[in-house]
């Protein structure tokens, strides 16, 4: 891909006259390589001491398996003495030929380019011939700002051709791309990847902020990875929607003079960004580079500042060391606690013997005692177990035959109704009529739970079924909504147990919650419940159905059509002063009178 710019344009560039720019700022100086002109005029026009060069334009040639020289013209003006480098990976368009000389004669060792792509692109070399000095600019402070582009594949090497009937001789390969300015860059690892997906990391950094006002119309041609040698010096500022770095910087190391290297993508409008680049972030990391930026904040270091003021600033390092400290043992506590209760992911996640574990935690969690693991058990008595049932319970009668699925798209009849089949077995072995079927059923397991068909899981036909053979159905998302109602409001297992020996669709709705009906209206204090079935009076409590939770909380007062009441029956709608402590519910969701025990 290279850089397009329309000849009308450049006509009315030159055509309008601007205003001389004044120089500001002798210091630094800077070097704008491959940029479009108007991005010289901008970053003048703020004051900045500017020239402008170029590592070369690609150039044409006949497509074939050959070899060419490498034919150079290059312009990097006083490029030794510059302080901030700015280089524009994306070339401009290509000429129908090569535009200087051949550097040496052909009989003398020289750059050659292979030509099967029918193109051959100088750039590197001239890239090769300033990178000891781009390195020294580097190690003594200067910075470097990239504008990245795609790594360049283009066979080089160094070669004579002495005319004869062997043709080249090719004396060694040439390992220089089109990021070869610098040595350090060696140690990105630079991957082809295209796409216009940008997205800032969280962070309060002015410099991601800068970043993320000009990611308008950006796009990317590559990813970037830090190898090893610079890992820890290397952070990501913005990445691709598949969570690889197409922009970021490389920090100098500690306790010496090296500067900063900053690689971003395609900015659309790099003269603006630029500058603000220029004005706002780098004089901070660099002060070096902007004596007259220092001249105005020397007054605010250590050695003149009041001494209030650095008191201030002490006790603002020890609130951070503190809080820096703090999250660290809380993100230490959040592992431990996710570690205790992987099971719960697993339910949402697993299939097969991982969902079966979790499954079996849950169920003793939600107090069932005596579980037995069909598959131990069978193999304990060295019988084959794939044709079984996974769990049994036995903690009261009628025992529970479960068989458990992870499924990717919803249950077929043969995987829902399977426990009845295993059911039946266990009665003819045992020889004892009080069994039941019990399907847990991990539905759409790839999908994020609340993306599910949560209201029919199962076909109609299934449940049909199910009520007929007083098997029961119940989903891992619902036993995973029941245990977090065992960790939030302290179910007991009298209130939960019970569920599991009914028939059909199992809801994880306890046994002391009473449906009265669903919320009709809300304000920002209170909200109706139209009632539908049972009672409801002050002083009761009550508990509102979430997608995921359920929130309890008290009925302080009652009232119909404004006027207070003690209480409330079916077909009235009645309003109930929220507990703002918990979250806005919504129309529709429903409510359960809780039960007293």
């Amino acid at each position: 891909m290279f850089k397009r710019i329309p000849a009308a344009k450049k006509e009315r560039e030159s055509a309008v006259a601007t205003p001389a720019p004044v120089l500001k700022y002798e210091r630094p100086k800077i070097l704008l390589i491959d940029l479009d002109a108007d991005a010289k005029k901008f970053i003048e026009h703020e004051g900045y001491n500017v020239a402008v060069g170029t590592f070369g334009r690609p150039y044409k040639v006949t497509m074939r398996s050959g070899y060419e020289p490498v034919v150079l013209k290059a312009s990097l003006p006083n490029f030794s003495e510059q302080e901030i480098i700015v280089v524009d990976l994306v070339p401009d368009e290509l000429t129908d030929a090569p535009r200087g000389k051949k550097l040496a004669p052909m009989e003398e060792l020289d750059w050659w380019a292979k030509c099967s792509r029918g193109v051959i692109d100088p750039r590197p070399r001239a890239m090769a011939m300033v990178q000891d000095e781009f390195d020294r600019i580097y190690q003594n402070g200067g910075a470097f700002v990239i504008f990245s582009d795609h790594l360049l594949r283009q066979e080089l090497v160094y070669a004579r051709n002495y005319g004869r009937y062997d043709g080249l001789s090719i004396d060694r390969n040439l390992s220089y791309n089109n990021w070869s300015f610098l040595s350090i860059l060696s140690n990105l690892i630079i991957t082809d990847d295209f796409g216009e997906e940008i997205t800032p990391i969280k962070s309060d950094s002015p410099l991601v902020k800068l970043l993320a006002d000009h990611l308008d119309g950006a796009s990317f041609s590559c990813v970037i990875e830090a190898q090893w040698h610079i890992e820890e010096r290397w952070l990501v500022l913005a990445k691709n929607k598949y969570g690889s770095a197409v922009a970021g910087y490389i920090s100098p190391p500690e306790k010496t003079k090296a500067g900063w290297i900053f690689v971003f993508p395609r900015i659309r409008n790099k003269p603006a960004f630029l500058a603000g680049f220029l004005k706002n972030i780098l004089p901070d990391l660099s002060p070096a580079l902007f004596p007259h930026a220092e001249g105005q904040r020397w007054i605010h270091r250590p050695d003149y500042e009041l001494p209030a003021v650095l008191e201030k600033a002490r006790q603002i390092l020890v609130i951070q060391d503190e809080t820096a400290k703090k999250v660290i043992e809380l993100e230490k506590a959040i592992d431990v606690e996710r570690n205790a209760n992987s099971f719960l992911y697993d339910l949402l996640r697993e299939t097969g013997a991982s969902l079966v574990i979790a499954v079996q935690k849950a169920l003793t969690l939600l107090g069932f005692k005596d579980i037995v693991d069909v598959d131990a058990e069978m193999k304990k008595a060295g019988k084959d177990a794939l044709l079984r049932e996974d769990l049994r319970i036995h903690d009261a009668s009628p025992v529970l035959v479960i068989d458990i699925k992870g499924v990717a798209g919803k249950p077929a009849d043969a995987e829902a109704l399977q426990a009845q089949k295993h059911a039946f077995i266990y009665i003819q072995e045992q020889n004892r009529p009080d069994v039941r079927g019990l399907t847990i059923i991990n539905h759409q397991r790839l999908l994020p739970p609340l993306d599910r068909d949560n209201d029919m899981p199962f076909r109609q036909e299934i449940l049909d079924n199910a009520g007929q053979l007083q098997l029961g159905l119940v989903t891992t998302w619902d036993l995973f909504r029941l245990v977090r109602g065992v960790y939030r409001h302290s179910w007991t297992p009298a209130q939960v147990k019970p569920l599991f020996y009914s028939a059909g669709r199992i809801f994880p709705i306890p046994r002391h919650y009473e449906y009265i009906g669903k919320i009709r209206q809300v304000w920002k204090k209170a909200f109706s419940v139209q009632m539908e079935s049972g009672t409801i009076n002050v002083g009761n409590r009550i508990s509102i159905e979430f997608p995921v939770d359920f929130d309890e909380q008290p009925v302080a007062s009652l009232q119909l059509n404004d006027v207070d009441v003690a209480n409330a029956v079916s077909g009235q709608e009645v309003g109930i002063l929220r507990d703002e402590t918990l979250p806005n519910a919504k129309e529709g969701f429903p409510v359960y009178r809780i039960k007293s025990a």
